[in-house]
């Protein structure tokens, strides 16, 4: 080797040698960082975990003995007139969620906004007073924090009644939420009277020898963890965990043979032997266990009810709440009379205006939920002692309403293959129980005080179907379910199944898309609620009109939003007048008013029933292509540039209730296609609430029952469906069959029987394998009083008068026109009822017993069975499509003159997103153009079609106002403003804020930060056509 290979040589090492240093200091300084972050990230999780040790002035169970007054409730629904269809009473038009930034409200301004609310053609608001979207404005203002936090206060409850006389005066009716945030508490609860977690606690030990050791106490798992992150990131507290006021339950000793409880294990479940299990309750005193252990190793596991410690999301209470426990009626009782009792001084207006308590979703933070008499319900319920058992309900998180569906179904304990039989019958224990003790108890609380109760109870693990059927109006929500009929028809089959008359949805709010909704996807989003039995709309939701002196620099353009301000989720719509689409307002109110009157009246049908035997609801499964209509809010109209976006989901083969309903979607779909109504049944439903003669005892019809992919049944069930089809109703069954019980005790005895059903269920018909032979034999029983000849696109729903008429209800939910060639009665006098105009006309008899309706896209229609046509709705409508009207166009406008402030385009029309001075546009555009008629013909009307608009657009002939052209179909009746020659349109049109929100925020509002980083979802905008002028032969009545 040469000296300069060698002196290469060292170098090279000397370099690596340094460079291997520096790597080993940046490993330490990274490996510190991680620690120093943990470390501090840890302290903070501990801190949010730490009971605040709130105590009320009063305790909670004091107010329980308060008498009720014993006030007949109200009624919820106007007498029907069929001469009023067109003007519908107030009661039959949509509500509003109306949220108030906490107590800081004026009664001025309440006042004012309930004019807004009345004038708009809404029916009544759902007060929710809450701290959501307001951390963001306050800042450090100590004084303006302290406004907003005093719901409770005596300043607060006189706002409310204010609010409460002056709804009276206008004839609205208001819903209190219960109370703050969600789910239900109050300050008068404390962390003793809220929900409760059963917790364990385990110790090992060697035996041969005497054992006397401290009972080993619960420690903080993954639930209390996450829900100490989620705390810390949300600045926010979703729970607590404190073990000094454990409740001992019970204790059991057991070998282990394997396995690990140990948190995040690899090795986990721990498994026990099953045969040396034995409780030990009697070996526990003073906190202490003693015990004569046999030789070998063993477990000792303990089991505690303790405080979860959950605080109401979002509320804005001036002193530490909690959410108060939903299976402790006497506190269920107590808290009522806190909130809504004599304190408030609510009593004059129980019943009008007040018409209801609302409990929004259960969604809890829970591990594992727990009652102190668990384990005696347990057993008086399920029929065996659940102690030796105990281990087996533990899954991490299993109650968690936000992280339980996102962990993989991981038990924590392995006793038997029986273990998921014995999670079943402690889910069904604590479903009885919240059924009975929250749910029946809310409602009867109203009623004695002459309210309704309305409620979501879903969220948590629960015979849902049952829950809504409970309550006097039951809800289901548009957002959380996505728009899938799966979750949406849990609240309509409790209709059908209990006799409830008003089904309410938490409607047009949608993940991501907020300032993007217009008058267009309410209305299918309407539609779409409506075909599945949905009758009354809550919009979510209309912001209070808070302007705090010396923030209002910290408010974007259409003020205080609190879903989607910066720093918060964005999940909901501003419906007030702060956005261009509270000019479309009235009108699709009136729509929604219209339809929602007419599916109030009679029953709800369904041709065929599918078992649910699951517990809860999911979100739902979606295609990765949007297909199904407003799958996750998709609308062509409102879509950002960048691409339909799906948000939170969680994989279909984590969730076994997901994993169900995705295999049952080809089936759902083939009977949508079909024009076949379905609805669910869920096990109470099946054994208790249908009759043989084809009515459920709330008066509904309904046709077949169908087990669809369903392999346990509870031998009941079975029994039930055995009954039913030897009075002649037909049940179907279709891909995997029960074939098992899902419960623990008797299981073989259990299976047997219901093997032993299923095959002679199945003597009467085959099980279908084939989707499109099944819908066939669906048809072939099918209640329906119209039937589809094919299949179509449009989709329907039935109600079934005392009359024995019916009230159809078809609409379009696609891009497309489409067709549907419909069998109906022959004898029957028929007529269209169209929601949007008011309008009706006759359905000829010469057109015999098959029919054809064409529905432009998202055009709806009614169609009334066997009831006069009233004289009311005055002469028929020209502009039916279904009515065999005379259609010409008469011309298409290809040329527009635009005027957008100081922009101005002639030509074509196009989407402003192509033309850089329009883009981010935001004021009231106008477009004009000139058409010529030759010669106006008295027989005939003249309509302008717009078409699908995205945005506001009315329209003004020869300068005098026509209408609006914002809502699907986009039709403008222009004949009394149309003359021979020249003709002068003008279409005055205005975008959503989306994207003039982000052009504002690229060009430096620092009010709207948030927007910045979005500049690829801007939505369509501009008047897209095509634009066509048509003319209409008038029909004469028959």
């Amino acid at each position: 080797m040469n000296a300069r290979a060698g002196s290469g040589a060292k170098v090279a090492r000397r370099l690596s040698r340094t460079l291997l240093r520096i790597a080993l200091v940046v490993a330490l300084l990274l490996v510190l960082a991680i620690a120093v972050g943990a470390t501090f990230l840890w302290t903070r999780i501990q801190t949010t975990l730490e009971p605040t040790g709130y105590k009320p002035q009063r305790a909670l169970l004091s107010y329980a003995a308060e008498p009720d007054p014993v006030i007949k409730p109200a009624a919820i629904a106007s007498q029907f007139s069929w001469n009023q269809i067109a003007n519908p009473p107030r009661t039959s038009m949509p509500w509003i969620r109306w949220w108030w930034p906490g107590a800081d409200v004026q009664s001025a301004e309440l006042n004012r906004e309930l004019q807004q609310l009345h004038d708009a053609g809404f029916g009544g608001a759902e007060i929710q007073p809450f701290a959501a979207g307001t951390s963001d404005v306050i800042g450090d203002d100590a004084a303006l924090h302290a406004r907003v936090y005093k719901v409770d206060s005596p300043t607060y409850l006189a706002a409310v009644r204010s609010t409460l006389t002056t709804a009276k005066d206008l004839g609205l009716q208001i819903d209190l939420t219960h109370y703050s945030g969600w789910p239900g508490g109050s300050p008068a609860v404390s962390a003793a009277d809220g929900l409760q977690n059963v917790v364990w606690g385990q110790a090992t030990f060697s035996g041969g020898r005497h054992i006397d050791i401290d009972l080993p106490r619960p420690c903080p798992r993954i639930n209390a963890l996450a829900s100490g992150l989620l705390s810390s990131l949300a600045k926010s507290n979703f729970a607590e965990f404190d073990a000094s006021p454990a409740t001992f339950l019970s204790a059991l000793v057991a070998v282990p043979v394997g396995g690990s409880s140990a948190q995040l294990s690899i090795d986990g479940p721990l498994r026990l032997n099953t045969a040396s299990i034995r409780v030990v309750d009697a070996s526990v005193r003073n906190g202490r266990f003693s015990w004569d252990a046999p030789a070998g190793n063993w477990v000792l596991l303990t089991f505690w009810l303790m405080p979860s410690g959950q605080r109401p999301v979002g509320a804005a209470f001036p002193s530490p709440a909690y959410a108060v426990n939903p299976v402790d009626s006497a506190r269920v009782r107590a808290e009522y009379n806190y909130v809504f009792g004599d304190r408030t001084r609510f009593s004059e207006y129980y019943g009008g205006p007040f018409r209801a308590i609302f409990n929004d979703s259960l969604e809890f933070t829970a591990d594992r939920l727990g009652a102190a008499d668990i384990l005696d319900e347990f057993q008086k319920r399920r029929g065996y002692d659940l102690r030796p058992l105990l281990p087996a309900i533990f899954l991490d998180a299993a109650d968690n309403t936000y992280i339980g569906k996102r962990l993989a179904d991981r038990p924590i304990f392995h006793l038997t293959a029986a273990d998921s039989r014995i999670r079943h019958d402690y889910q069904q224990t604590l479903s009885d129980l919240m059924i009975e003790r929250f749910f029946e108890t809310t409602t009867n609380w109203a009623h004695s005080h002459g309210l309704q109760s309305r409620a979501q109870p879903y969220g948590f693990d629960l015979d849902v179907i049952k829950a809504e059927g409970i309550a006097d109006i039951p809800e289901t929500e548009q957002l959380e379910s996505r728009g899938d009929s799966t979750f949406l028809k849990t609240a309509t089959s409790a209709a059908l199944l209990y006799g409830k008359d008003i089904v309410s949805a938490e409607s047009m709010g949608f993940p991501g898309a907020e300032y993007t909704t217009n008058a267009a996807k309410m209305k299918a989003s309407a539609d779409l609620l409506f075909l599945d039995g949905i009758n009354q709309l809550v919009y979510h939701g209309f912001p209070y009109n808070w302007r705090p002196a010396g923030h209002l620099d910290r408010l974007g353009p259409q003020g205080w939003q609190p879903f989607a301000g910066a720093g918060d989720l964005t999940f909901s719509e501003n419906y007030s007048p702060r956005v261009p689409l509270w000019a479309d307002m009235k009108g699709i109110n009136l729509y929604v008013a219209r339809a929602q009157n007419l599916l109030r009246q009679g029953k709800l049908q369904a041709d065929v029933l599918i078992y649910y035997p699951a517990f809860g609801v999911t979100t739902p499964v979606f295609s990765e292509v949007p297909s199904e209509p407003l799958q996750e809010g998709h609308f062509p109209l409102t879509d950002p540039s960048a691409g339909f976006r799906s948000l939170i989901h969680v994989a279909p083969d984590s969730d076994p209730l997901k994993q169900w309903l995705g295999k049952l979607k080809p089936i759902i779909a083939e009977l949508d296609r079909r024009g076949v109504t379905w609805q669910w049944v869920n096990p109470d439903g099946l054994r208790n609430q249908l009759l043989p003669n084809g009515r459920t005892r709330g008066g509904s019809e309904y046709g077949s029952i169908l087990f669809a992919e369903t392999d346990a049944a509870r031998p009941d069930d079975i029994a039930a469906a055995e009954r039913l089809a030897a009075e002649g109703i037909p049940v179907h069954f279709f891909g995997k069959i029960p074939d098992h019980q899902p419960g623990y005790l008797d299981a073989k005895i259990g299976d047997v029987r219901v093997r032993d059903s299923v095959s002679r269920l199945l003597r009467r018909r085959k099980e279908e394998t084939n989707v499109a032979e099944l819908v066939d034999d669906i048809v072939a029983a099918q209640s329906s009083r119209v039937r589809f000849s094919h299949g179509s696109d449009i989709r329907r729903i039935e109600r079934i008068l005392d009359s024995g008429s019916s009230i159809e209800f078809f609409s379009n939910l696609r891009e497309a026109t489409n067709q549907v060639a419909l069998e109906v009665p022959s004898h029957e006098s028929m007529w269209w009822f169209d929601a949007l105009t008011g309008t009706a006309s006759p359905v000829p008899p010469s057109e015999g017993r098959r029919i054809t309706l064409e529905l432009r896209p998202y055009e709806s229609r009614f169609l009334i069975v066997g009831e006069p046509m009233p004289d009311s709705l005055g002469p028929p409508a020209a502009s039916s499509m279904i009515a065999g009207a005379a259609q010409v166009k008469v011309s298409t406008i290809d040329r527009w003159s635009l005027e957008a402030g100081e922009i101005k385009r002639v030509g074509p029309l196009f989407d402003w997103r192509a033309d850089p001075a329009l883009r981010y546009f935001g004021s009231v555009a106008i477009y004009r153009a000139t058409i010529n008629l030759d010669h106006i013909d008295a027989g005939f009307e003249y309509h302008l079609d717009v078409g699908l608009v995205p945005g506001v657009a009315s329209v003004n002939v020869n300068g005098k106002p026509a209408g609006s052209a914002s809502i699907p179909p986009g039709d403008v009746d222009i004949t009394a403003l149309v003359r021979e020659g020249s003709n002068q349109i003008e279409i005055l049109y205005q975008a959503m804020p989306r994207n003039n929100l982000i052009g504002r925020a690229l060009d430096g509002d620092k009010r709207l930060a948030q927007w910045k980083g979005r500049a690829d979802s801007t939505i369509p905008v501009g008047i897209g056509g095509p634009v066509s002028v048509f003319e209409f032969r008038q029909l004469q009545r028959d």
